[in-house]
């Protein structure tokens, strides 16, 4: 698959804008002196860095992997930033760069590999290990291999007002996605090397027609935040940078998290078995994590004489 000049230039000035545009709220971060800034440093041990906007600087600037950190991992910042109207502003126009890049590479990635469907796009994982080597091909011509998409693609929640309150915590979720047959074939033949998953293509082949698969995937504890706004209005965003939102003269009141290594590994058992009550609990074909209904499963498996 070509890829024009046009397509290639789009994917790097995207990048500079992103940088550009980090750049310039970093400076107004580091001069601003009535924007206020708050981050719960307990919950990221991997940064030694005291002064909360010299910590937030670096987290929004760093566009790679940290040292000791894993390739699925992002480096957290659960806090929040009463901008002055300057300031916020700035924040939206990263937040636009950061956005339109994204979406650049995502029509990229569906172009060069030959796929319109969002669910198999995203089977593939952005640490250079795992990309398809045609895409890693690519971002080393144009000198972006070394970019680690979870950070460079993250952006902080914006608020049109200031909350009345913010309070943390570490959620316990999965992934579970609709699959159809085409899809999953589309996905096996992609990783069967050597012949590796015939058995699995075969299995595949033997189901109704009518019958779809479910992709289901544990997440990692991720941090979540709930809002609540001065109308009494709740709301919960994704946690892991801080929330941005206007200054006024009241800050929120604040209930930060316990540390992730405090949570029991029961406590999100009981809302899992609720979500996936309707989902087998033994994979249909493990190797790309999907499944069957409970019916569609036994049905499966009283057919073919499995037990």
């Amino acid at each position: 698959m070509t890829i024009s000049l046009n397509e290639r230039y789009a994917i790097q000035q995207g990048f500079a804008d992103i940088c550009s545009a980090t750049d310039r709220l970093s400076a107004a971060l580091a001069d601003d002196k009535t924007t206020f800034v708050w981050l719960d440093q307990r919950q990221e041990p991997r940064l030694d860095i005291d002064d909360p906007i010299e910590r937030l600087i670096y987290i929004l600037s760093c566009y790679s992997l940290h040292p000791g950190q894993k390739p699925k991992t992002v480096l957290l910042c659960p806090g929040f930033v009463a901008a002055s109207p300057a300031t916020y502003a700035l924040f939206q126009k990263m937040i636009a760069a950061r956005h339109s890049f994204q979406e650049n590479m995502v029509g990229l990635r569906k172009k060069l590999l030959g796929i319109n469907d969002a669910t198999l796009d995203n089977q593939f994982g952005n640490p250079s290990h795992e990309r398809p080597g045609i895409i890693d091909d690519f971002l080393k011509d144009i000198g972006l291999d070394h970019l680690h998409f979870k950070h460079v693609y993250r952006c902080p929640p914006l608020l049109d007002q200031a909350p009345k309150q913010l309070g943390w915590t570490w959620a316990h979720t999965q992934s579970i996605k609709r699959l159809s047959q085409q899809q999953a074939q589309a996905l096996l033949e992609r990783r069967n090397r050597d012949g590796r998953f015939d058995a699995d293509l075969e299995k595949l082949s033997l189901l109704r027609p009518d019958v779809s698969l479910s992709l289901r995937q544990n997440l990692a504890p991720h941090l979540r935040v709930n809002i609540t706004l001065t109308s009494g209005k709740r709301m919960m965003q994704k946690g892991s940078l801080p929330i941005v939102f206007p200054r006024q003269d009241d800050l929120p009141v604040i209930r930060p998290c316990k540390d992730a290594g405090a949570l029991s590994d029961e406590q999100p058992q009981e809302k899992k078995v609720r979500r996936d009550k309707k989902v087998s609990e033994k994979p249909f074909i493990a190797a790309i994590r999907a499944y069957l209904s409970e019916e569609d499963q036994q049905e499966f498996d009283a057919k073919y004489g499995i037990i």
